[in-house]
């Protein structure tokens, strides 16, 4: 009598993880005993479904593609008998948790229905496309673990770029947790701090109005490309404004006899708070970059450059995006910093902001005006992110000006000295005690 081609896969002379313990069964989809086949060649799963709406119950045998060439080969047979009973329940199981880029896709279209900015859906793009590169994309969701989920942070090679991802994935999974697909958020279990404490600050980049006026002239300006990177540039540092703000400004905005901009959201382009709408001044450098950018595209061949209702548009007559302009844009940056000997750390189109910013600050601008000017949700987030500049420090000029103005006492027989002997004497007893 010939032997039968199926055996339990325990009694194979194989040792390996109770079955049990993954714990992977589910009302409509379960593994059938016994949980792995033995074949002479190869292990398989035996799935059972049950349908939903008539109750009937199916057996289906799948292959695990896993040999029985070597001892580890149960092994290798039970982790693709996981990924098989995670697809049968994501496909099988309406309710069931999507698997990652599954939920990807479901959420990226959620998100441009809302009508988010393209930057956000960029950087929504990015920390996903990053997360399936590091755990794949037909992991279900629900498999997401915190210790996954904090040594994908933890590996990024910025601060910055983690923080960025941490935001977008927490807001992720948190519509999946709210429309229980998920239990609880993986990313609330991630230590903010210690992810903030493991990077070192980028710099900021501050430049000098000098410095400014010397890559500008030394940047390339043959092609159109050259020039529009070129004016902008100079146009984010006179006018304090964000890539996306300059990315997406149209000619109308532009108030030539107020001389003023006005930022507003668009189609395209939703500012980053409600506070980032807002007037602004037209500056000598601003002029200028919007001078010369008129110029670059009325000089241009394609007549949907020149009639193209977006200032700094590229040679269609489109906005660029900013991420795409920031990347061009920094390769010519560097070059030309190197050439001119200055420090390149941390330059970039966004630090033009930052270095309007704090040169306003340091020639004792007031605070509220620049707040205004950069348009800031409250007057903190201008006070904490420009006052507590490492690499520059805080000026103490008119402080000591307008004391200096004020009404002094009159000092009568060298009092100060007695007072200054007293406090002395206060010291050593504190020093003894």
């Amino acid at each position: 009598m010939a032997k039968s081609k199926h055996r339990n896969a325990n009694h194979a002379g194989n040792s390996g993880p109770a079955w049990t313990s993954f714990d992977l069964t589910s009302k409509l989809v379960r593994v059938g005993r016994p949980y792995i086949v033995a074949t002479r060649a190869c292990y398989y799963v035996l799935l059972y479904k049950t349908d939903p709406a008539t109750g009937i119950e199916s057996r289906r045998k799948v292959s695990t593609r896993v040999r029985r060439d070597s001892k580890d080969s149960y092994h290798k047979a039970c982790a693709a008998a996981l990924k098989i009973l995670a697809e049968a329940q994501s496909n099988f199981d309406p309710s069931a948790p999507m698997r990652l880029l599954a939920f990807f896709e479901s959420y990226i279209t959620e998100c441009e229905a809302k009508g988010l900015s393209q930057s956000y859906l960029q950087q929504i793009r990015s920390a996903f496309h990053a997360l399936m590169n590091r755990i794949g994309n037909g992991c279900l969701i629900t498999h997401i673990s915190a210790q996954q989920v904090r040594m994908f942070l933890f590996g990024q090679k910025s601060g910055s770029m983690a923080l960025s991802y941490y935001r977008a994935l927490r807001a992720g999974f948190e519509v999946a947790r709210r429309d229980g697909k998920l239990v609880s958020n993986p990313f609330d279990q991630v230590d903010l701090k210690a992810l903030r404490k493991k990077f070192t600050p980028r710099p900021r980049g501050i430049l000098s109005p000098e410095q400014v006026v010397q890559i500008y002239t030394a940047l390339p300006k043959e092609t159109y490309i050259d020039r529009l990177i070129a004016s902008f540039m100079l146009f984010l540092f006179g006018s304090a404004c964000r890539r996306s703000e300059g990315c997406y400004l149209l000619k109308t905005a532009i108030d030539w006899e107020r001389k003023s901009i006005r930022i507003a959201p668009t189609v395209k382009n939703r500012l980053k708070t409600a506070s980032s709408a807002g007037e602004i001044p037209i500056t000598k450098y601003a002029a200028i970059a919007l001078r010369e950018q008129h110029l670059n595209r009325q000089s241009h061949p394609n007549p949907n450059v020149r009639e193209s209702k977006w200032v700094f548009c590229n040679e269609r007559g489109e906005p660029y995006q900013p991420a795409s302009l920031t990347k061009a844009a920094h390769k010519r940056l560097m070059e030309v910093c190197e050439q001119l000997g200055i420090n390149s750390e941390g330059v970039d189109l966004h630090s033009m902001r930052h270095s309007l910013s704090q040169i306003l600050i340091d020639q004792n601008s007031e605070t509220s005006v620049v707040s205004k000017l950069l348009r800031h949700g409250s007057l903190a987030t201008t006070l904490s992110t420009y006052h507590k500049t490492a690499d520059i420090s805080t000026k103490f000029e008119s402080v000591l000006m307008l004391t200096g103005e004020m009404p002094m006492p009159v000092i009568v027989n060298e009092k100060p000295i007695v007072i200054i002997k007293h406090t002395l004497l206060i010291l050593s007893f504190k020093k003894a005690a």
